[in-house]
């Protein structure tokens, strides 16, 4: 009997021990999975709240899309909360409010936004609330600087802008190099597109001159036409306005962002002729039709400025302007399609205008002689 009694207590003893080993606390749990979880809960960032402004809707702008998912990311790796986005849509009249709004909840540490269009916002919710930090992006801060009172930056702003110049330099050289190509869907009379999403400063100014002194660096003889939409989400307008210009004998555009300007590819597609996008790789809508594009790596300028306003880095007070110099400004040269649609010459030619602008040898603002 003793023997019995033993021998079920040490069996009772031994289910106990392995019981323990196998069943797990919570804390244990938390324990175990220390790597993500507990990196966030641990954070020094975990309350550095911060807020997107954008004039506009995020999903029919490739820049805007660019730059809220180089904001996200830099908060997620940092252990940040996710930024609040407040899109604007096409009621430009609400983005002062919007934004003040914003500043007036005064729970962000940072505001960020973009455009050269909220630069008056930014000045006039930097009146009504001084503290405020706000970070624009692609927004030229010293060319506005007189606009600021006292001629001067805000203490509480900093901004980043590309160089549009640079930009429309390698669209312009690239379209006048293909339409004096043979290249399949190029014509002999040497005229190209330019078509604008609607009337802004930074495209009728930088981006124009940059791809006119592009054009004719390819040929002086080519001749420019330039058009204007006139609406950021009507595709029919943008093919509207893509179908006069080929009229006029262009073989090629070269068009800035908005929903509208899908219509420049699709009746770009429709005629057999070529329309190159200015900001973003838009090849996939139309691989025969869009056979390159220039670039503007928004995701990188957003992620960087996102670090430095979150670890406290950036120099408020001033505004810098980033090309292909810092990668930023750049061409799909690495593209299976360009690869495969360009001839060999032409982008031997378009990486030797590169390296110009990276080094300097050419100048995309000073019209050639």
């Amino acid at each position: 009997m003793k023997r019995k009694v033993l021998a079920i207590f040490t069996l009772c003893a031994l289910l106990t021990a392995l019981t323990a080993c196998a069943i797990k606390s919570p804390g244990d749990n938390a324990a175990d999975n220390s790597g993500e979880e507990s990196a966030e809960s641990s954070s020094d960032y975990a309350d550095f709240k911060t807020a997107l402004m954008l004039p506009g809707i995020e999903g029919e702008n490739a820049i805007f899309q660019m730059i809220a998912n180089g904001i996200r990311d830099a908060c997620k790796e940092l252990g940040a909360p996710e930024p609040k986005v407040v899109e604007g849509g096409d009621q430009w009249t609400a983005y002062e409010k919007y934004l003040t709004s914003l500043a007036e909840a005064g729970i962000y540490e940072v505001i960020f936004t973009t455009t050269d269009v909220m630069r008056y916002c930014v000045n006039q919710a930097h009146k009504a609330y001084p503290e405020q930090k706000f970070v624009l992006i692609d927004a030229d801060l010293n060319g506005y600087k007189d606009k600021f009172d006292g001629k001067e930056i805000p203490s509480t702003v900093w901004g980043v802008s590309f160089d549009l110049y640079q930009l429309g330099y390698l669209g312009g050289y690239f379209c006048g190099l293909v339409t004096q190509s043979d290249m399949e869907r190029a014509n002999d009379k040497l005229v190209v597109g330019l078509v604008f999403t609607d009337i802004y400063d930074p495209w009728e100014v930088d981006v124009k001159t940059g791809f006119t002194n592009g054009v004719k660096a390819a040929g002086a003889n080519i001749e420019i036409i330039n058009s204007v939409i006139g609406d950021w989400v009507d595709p029919q307008k943008g093919a509207d306005v893509t179908r006069a210009l080929f009229a006029q004998g262009a073989d090629i555009v070269y068009y800035t962002t908005g929903a509208s300007t899908y219509g420049c590819v699709t009746e770009a597609e429709a005629q057999g002729k070529y329309a190159i996008a200015n900001d973003n790789n838009s090849i996939s809508l139309s691989p025969d039709t869009v056979i390159a594009c220039t670039l503007v790596e928004g995701y990188q300028a957003a992620h960087e400025a996102a670090i430095g306003a979150i670890q406290g880095t950036l120099e408020y007070g001033t505004g810098r302007t980033v090309g292909a110099a810092e990668g930023v400004i750049s061409f799909t040269f690495d593209d299976p399609v360009t690869l495969e649609k360009v001839p060999a010459e032409i982008l031997e030619k378009m990486q030797e205008a590169y390296q110009g602008l990276i080094d300097g040898s050419i100048d995309p603002r000073t019209p050639l002689e």
